[in-house]
């Protein structure tokens, strides 16, 4: 998830402006992950022989667009109670819309998670709450090998360095 791109990039906009809502009927499985946890899953996968095959990348818990739509409504503090039908969508987006907004599906992360690794996001309402305020930031010097999660919010001037109190974070990557 980011703010800058992909799906959530498009859909800030209408519920920043109040008008978001569920598409369809919203019991349409979604899959999110934030980057911090592509990173991190791919790391695992890399480190680790022992997994071969395909392997998800994707938040342990499937939720549905009405759940989906709740929880950025609740972050961004604004109202979703204005869906978007699924005859609108497909009028709109034709077949493509159909396919990857309407039709959902449940992904799961088993493989990934069987294998030991751990999800740094606590959930759909923390991944949102750190993406759209966009306060971490990931820096590796490449010269030392060292990982630093930064705190931008701290001070723009001067981010504090959460690199010892995220270490679970840090380490994984």
């Amino acid at each position: 998830m980011s703010p800058n791109g992909g799906a959530l990039a498009k859909m800030l906009t209408p519920f920043k402006l109040g008008v978001g809502g569920i598409l369809g009927n919203g019991r349409q499985y979604m899959s999110c992950v934030t980057i911090d946890d592509v990173v991190g899953g791919l790391h695992h996968c890399l480190t680790h022989e022992e997994l071969c095959g395909p392997v998800n990348v994707v938040d342990p818990h499937p939720l549905t667009n009405r759940e989906f739509t709740r929880t950025l409504g609740r972050v961004l503090r604004r109202p979703t109670i204005i869906p978007l039908p699924a005859a609108v969508v497909k009028l709109l987006l034709g077949e493509m819309g159909r396919e990857l907004l309407l039709d959902g599906c449940r992904v799961r992360s088993a493989v990934l998670q069987s294998s030991g690794y751990t999800f740094a996001a606590g959930g759909l309402e923390d991944a949102l709450r750190s993406v759209r305020m966009g306060r971490h930031k990931l820096i590796h010097d490449r010269r030392t090998g060292r990982v630093e999660l930064y705190d931008l919010e701290a001070d723009p001037g001067e981010p504090r360095d959460l690199s010892g109190e995220r270490r679970d974070l840090v380490d994984r990557l």
